[in-house]
């Protein structure tokens, strides 16, 4: 029952173990050890213990002891791979399959899984954690609503009427118009409730958290949540994707300087036969400027979201997969001190 079907140990098989199994599993990893293994024996210190077990804890068990700093090291070293194989059970896992493709970690990109790779961590890192990631979450999302907000409440028609209402103008939001206009503004609002979101989850969390009395109701809690934890940064991404929908209808659209709308003009310019050539220059000008704006929007954009942020979450998968590789090969006989 301690060993999972691929052979592999599980937690239950040292926390089952007696203070003599831990002596054993210490002189077992070299018989220079004896002394911390007789100071185990002595404190009664089980498996249990030992996988919870802190170099401070460990210090004041070997304190009265003839213990040299390189048989602490050499200790402290088996001790962190025995802790560290069973704190992360989920990257030694991810390690068999690899780094995912790269349409993969354009996915988890996407969808903020990346950020819930975390483990091994105590109560008090993952409150640090999420508090600290949460607030930031919070912050980036409020300064993008207050302009996709702008940006929503100010894309609906403006008339200008004289006192009598004689005359009338009426201009279009952001000099859009039909159809460009209507999905400019629905694109808008759809960001602005998902920015909304973002950081109410956020503080919501961050309140819950600290109303946490102790590690005990804090753990039972991330528990419960377990991947809503992630939805402020799920709808940050989301909030993010959905406002390059309008910025992309106005560069190309928009009355004044749309690479739309510059091309038409040009155009009717060409054909008229009446106009001189410095009017035809400058429009020239003006489609040029409209086309650098554009490709100096999309471009930019499309290689940081397609290829710069898949690469750095590729990174991120990396590091930690690197980081198991001492650990994922252990033999058998590391989980095994045989005990007479």
């Amino acid at each position: 029952g301690g060993w999972s079907r691929m052979g592999e140990p599980r937690r239950e098989t040292v926390e089952n173990w007696t203070s003599q199994h831990v002596s054993q599993w210490i002189f077992e990893r070299d018989p220079e050890l004896q002394h911390i293994a007789d100071a185990f024996i002595y404190h009664n210190i089980t498996g249990e213990i030992l996988l919870e077990l802190k170099e401070s804890d460990f210090m004041k068990i070997i304190h009265d002891r003839h213990v040299t700093m390189k048989q602490e090291v050499e200790f402290l070293e088996h001790l962190s791979k025995l802790q560290r194989y069973f704190k992360k059970s989920k990257t030694r896992q991810r390690a068999r399959a690899g780094v995912p493709s790269f349409p993969m970690l354009l996915f988890n990109a996407i969808s903020f899984r990346f950020a819930d790779t975390s483990e091994g961590k105590d109560v008090a890192g993952m409150k640090e954690e999420i508090v600290s990631a949460h607030g930031s979450v919070a912050i980036v999302s409020t300064l993008l609503w207050a302009i996709a907000w702008n940006i929503f409440y100010g894309s609906a028609y403006s008339v200008f009427c004289n006192n009598d209402a004689s005359l009338c103008f009426k201009a279009g939001g952001f000099g859009l118009d039909g159809r460009a206009l209507a999905v400019f503004y629905a694109f808008a609002g759809m960001c602005s409730i998902c920015l909304v979101l973002s950081t109410i989850f956020a503080v919501v969390q961050i309140i819950m958290i600290y109303e946490m009395s102790d590690d005990v109701e804090l753990e039972e809690f991330l528990d419960l949540i377990d991947q809503d934890v992630q939805l402020p940064g799920m709808f940050l991404v989301a909030g993010i994707l959905l406002i390059t929908v309008p910025v992309t209808c106005y560069v190309i659209m928009n009355s004044m300087f749309g690479v739309y709308q510059t091309t038409k003009f040009y155009r009717d310019i060409e054909n008229n036969k009446l106009l001189p050539n410095q009017v035809k220059n400058e429009s020239k000008f003006y489609i040029a400027m409209s086309w650098i704006t554009i490709l100096g929007i999309v471009l930019p954009s499309s290689f940081n979201t397609l290829i710069l942020i898949p690469q750095y979450v590729g990174n991120l998968y990396k590091t930690k997969l690197h980081s198991v590789d001492d650990i994922k090969g252990l033999d058998k006989s590391f989980f095994t001190p045989k005990v007479e």
